[in-house]
């Protein structure tokens, strides 16, 4: 059986790769969140109010707290959702998919998907230009595998999580420091969470990649200036005010089933309203606690999480342990964290399984990385219905996942790993 499945794990991986691919394009003219990138790119050609601010601001004087949960409102709420407000990304990227706004929309939607779809597969050549494994087959069939459902949501919801992975695992592997920075920069101009690995060039002492994606970093910031600069400095102000601050100081933001994250896992459990639509119905908040009280307790929760990672990083210089350790990270703590982000656990998943497939480990962690991995793959509510699958969503199963695959990276014996 062993040897079958050494034999044919190339073809599984194609196989399910396929699966993906298929699934994609059957729902790349449907609504999905590349409906906001798509709606954006037009909003920022014809310099239109890229963040919908002023619908947003309506509506907070339209809706009194009392009458907050008539159909109506609800509806308009339900907006926030959909295509209103959604586009929380700075204008660069809006700017630089300008292109396939000019295009019917099912079309730029199949492109798009097809870029995601090449940089998945370009993050999987990549790990093989870089790790040396008679079992890579065997490693990214189970990866892809283990993390189906997150790739499932991606290729469904046709996000960028895809191009934001590569960019990162490309640049955290490239000897090429201008090319590096160049890609890291890129990353964090999409999404902000992906300046999580500056924290690695700066233990690893590259300061150059730094240097560099700094430089890039101010280049690409004001690359849509190009086009029009008052409106992309006005946009950009807009997205400091409305997805910025808002993140930072309000615990709220977004806290709704699908978000995953630390801080809005913790807003839905102590905070009333954070999901209007699901909290009463699964039995939150449990305690109702204040925006501050909230935040102290997030703090001192990053605190219990980060102090012992940054010890544990000055006396263990394993660089594959660093990488995994912050793509888990910047899950956790992102603002904003919905099923397909957990695209980011790849690395940490095919970095476990190459060193346990590799390397013997004691008998608790191997049932414990058992466990864990048949979590991944089967709370799916085609297994485990829909109610099941919401309640669990609703509780942020996905964080206590990723935090067990926090503990599994940092207890994984590595005694025979490359340094």
């Amino acid at each position: 059986m062993q040897s079958f499945f050494k034999k044919y794990s190339s073809y599984f991986f194609y196989v399910l790769f396929g699966i993906l691919a298929v699934q994609g394009f059957l729902k790349s003219g449907e609504k999905s969140d590349f409906g906001d990138y798509f709606q954006a790119s037009k909003y920022f050609y014809e310099k239109k109010d890229l963040y919908n601010k002023n619908f947003l601001k309506s509506l907070q004087t339209e809706i009194k707290p009392e009458e907050i949960f008539k159909a109506e409102n609800l509806e308009k709420l339900e907006m926030l959702k959909g295509n209103v407000g959604t586009y929380i990304y700075p204008p660069v990227f809006a700017f630089l998919l300008i292109p396939l706004g000019f295009l019917d929309y099912s079309v730029a939607s199949a492109i798009f998907l097809v870029i995601n779809l090449a940089f998945l597969y370009g993050c999987f050549y990549y790990l093989k230009l870089n790790f040396d494994s008679e079992k890579f087959s065997q490693i990214s069939f189970l990866t892809l595998l283990i993390g189906f459902k997150f790739f499932e949501n991606h290729v469904a919801n046709n996000q960028v999580a895809f191009v934001l992975l590569f960019l990162c695992i490309y640049s955290l592997f490239s000897k090429n420091e201008i090319l590096s920075g160049l890609a890291i920069a890129v990353a964090i101009w999409i999404k902000l969470t992906p300046a999580i690995f500056l924290v690695y060039f700066l233990f690893q002492k590259e300061y150059k990649k730094i240097f560099y994606c700094a430089i890039f970093g101010v280049l690409i910031l004001f690359l849509p200036s190009i086009y029009s600069h008052d409106y992309n400095i006005a946009s950009l102000i807009d997205w400091k005010e409305l997805v910025l601050d808002k993140a930072m100081k309000n615990p709220e933001f977004r806290s709704w089933k699908n978000n995953q994250s630390l801080i809005s896992t913790l807003a839905k459990y102590f905070l009333p309203n954070a999901d209007l639509l699901n909290q009463s119905e699964h039995g939150l908040p449990i305690l109702n606690l204040s925006k501050e009280s909230l935040k102290l307790l997030f703090y001192f929760l990053s605190a219990l999480i980060f102090l012992p990672i940054g010890i544990y990083f000055l006396k263990n210089k394993n660089k594959e342990k660093m990488i995994s350790i912050l793509f888990i990270l910047s899950v956790v703590f992102s603002g904003i964290s919905w099923i397909h982000s957990f695209v980011f656990l790849l690395f940490p998943i095919f970095y476990l399984l190459k060193i346990f497939l590799e390397t013997k480990q004691e008998k608790y962690f191997s049932y414990f990385f058992y466990l864990v991995l048949i979590l991944s793959i089967f709370i799916n509510k085609s297994l485990i219905g829909q109610k099941m699958e919401s309640k669990l969503l609703m509780f942020s199963y996905l964080l206590y996942l990723s935090l067990a695959y926090l503990s599994l990276v940092i207890k994984i014996n590595t005694n025979n790993e490359r340094n």
